[in-house]
């Protein structure tokens, strides 16, 4: 009697035990529920929130919003805190040359991807790096009222007539490399001892012109307001204000002019990577690339957009930039990375001092 109810006992404990065994286990292989967020990082101002909400209504899934205000800010983010956000917008070279190789970002699986064939051409050779967003050129606003002329090449930020009236923008490569077009040089070429010298004779031709620096806004506001007749800007940003004032121009040199274009690259330790191919797939239909169009006066690098684009975006080409002249464009496959020839050119054409040009 006494050995049958040790008996007994051991095999309730067994029981009791393979029972809580069975919990725990079931425990560990039960599948944690599935993220009902993706945070999307890019540029302060850049995003159409009304699509955004579009997409959370359509999935169930909330979209957290984060923006910076420079690259600096965003590489320090997404340096720090690898877990940041699930998406960031990086230009095309930058991602697939430089922040691929350093981890941030990490290559998309086109198994997951559902609009690859709408794919601008461009967009189509980083099609693991990223998806289309955003296409774009580096030029400059003017006052036609003010400048008249020839303006199909750099030259006509030398003249004197608009010594005071000129202002670049606040950014160091942007301008480092319209200054090396502007020189006659080729911003993929290495620099040698006899370009650096080209471009450093303009650069000291356009310091007589008493230039200043701002962002691609103030600079357009400075425009509208008379106290700037020239401002470096991009053409969405020119777009939007051409809206408004009729006497606004957008030109930039037809050979070799400073393009740029934009992408969305997945993190590489996004936290919620389902969910950001879903919002991937969502922002590169036709509709939504059309709406950021609509909202942000750029061209977006999906085929067949335009069938949504509001007809004053859509045959506008400032937005739209026609093929051939998009063609001679020049993208700089370079690291964007701040390196001493841009910065010692910058700095001299920033200094006071003014030297004697022959």
């Amino acid at each position: 009697m006494k050995k049958s109810s040790i008996y007994f006992l051991l095999i309730a404990v067994s029981i009791a035990l393979f029972s809580c065994g069975k919990k725990a286990a079931d425990k560990n292989t039960r599948k944690p529920p599935a993220s009902k967020e993706v945070v999307l990082y890019n540029w302060k101002e850049y995003t159409s929130l009304l699509t955004l909400k579009e997409f959370e209504k359509e999935s169930g899934i909330k979209v957290i919003l984060k923006e910076f205000e420079t690259q600096d800010e965003q590489l320090a983010n997404l340096q720090s805190n690898p877990n940041f956000c699930d998406l960031t917008v990086f230009d095309v070279y930058m991602a697939d040359q430089q922040f691929m190789p350093m981890k941030i970002i990490k290559k998309l699986d086109p198994a997951k991807l559902e609009n690859t064939k709408d794919y601008a051409s461009h967009f189509k050779e980083f099609i693991s790096t990223g998806a289309p967003y955003s296409f774009g050129i580096t030029g400059y606003a003017i006052d036609t009222r003010q400048v008249k002329g020839d303006l199909s090449t750099y030259d006509f930020l030398l003249d004197p007539r608009y010594k005071g009236k000129i202002s670049l923008l606040d950014d160091s490569v942007d301008v480092y490399l319209d200054l090396v077009l502007a020189s006659g040089n080729d911003i993929n070429r290495e620099v040698t001892e006899k370009s650096s010298k080209e471009v450093e004779a303009f650069v000291l031709k356009l310091k007589q012109n008493d230039i200043s620096f701002n962002e691609t806004f103030t600079n357009l506001d400075l425009l509208v307001e008379g106290k700037k007749w020239i401002v470096q800007t991009y053409n969405g940003d020119a777009a939007s204000y051409m809206e408004e004032h009729d006497f606004i121009k957008f030109v930039f040199p037809k050979k070799h002019f400073n393009a740029w274009s934009e992408m969305l690259c997945l993190t590489t330790n996004a936290p919620n990577e389902e969910n950001a191919y879903k919002l991937i797939n969502f922002l590169t239909r036709k509709k939504s690339a059309a709406a950021f169009s609509n909202e942000f006066f750029y061209a977006n690098g999906i085929l067949g957009a335009e069938e949504y684009m509001n007809e004053k975006v859509r045959n506008n080409p400032v937005v739209n930039v026609p093929e051939e002249i998009r063609n001679a464009g020049r993208f700089y496959l370079k690291s964007k990375e701040s390196n001493s020839e841009t910065q010692r050119i910058y700095t001299l054409l920033n200094s006071k001092k003014v030297p004697d040009t022959e």
